[in-house]
């Protein structure tokens, strides 16, 4: 069996998604809107603040996912 894999971010890389300064991340840190060092934190940080485009790829993947698992309508016969 494989070792699980440890991935890490700073709070540049958060910025850079998000577009914010570097220190108005640490703010939103300090403030408990963020806790880095937990994974669903960031990512609802991320839906919240994050650039449009990302936003607009967090959102178009988990509806596409939602939309192909969905039974297709039935028609009905006239």
């Amino acid at each position: 069996m494989s070792q699980p894999m440890e991935f890490q971010y700073t709070y540049r890389d958060l910025g850079r998604l998000s577009g914010m300064a570097i220190n108005t991340v640490h703010q939103d840190a300090r403030r408990g809107n963020l806790d880095p060092a937990d994974l669903a934190s960031v990512v609802v940080w991320l839906a919240r603040h994050g650039k449009l485009a990302l936003r607009r790829r967090m959102v178009f993947s988990a509806l596409s996912r939602e939309l192909a698992s969905e039974p297709k309508p039935r028609r009905r016969r006239t």
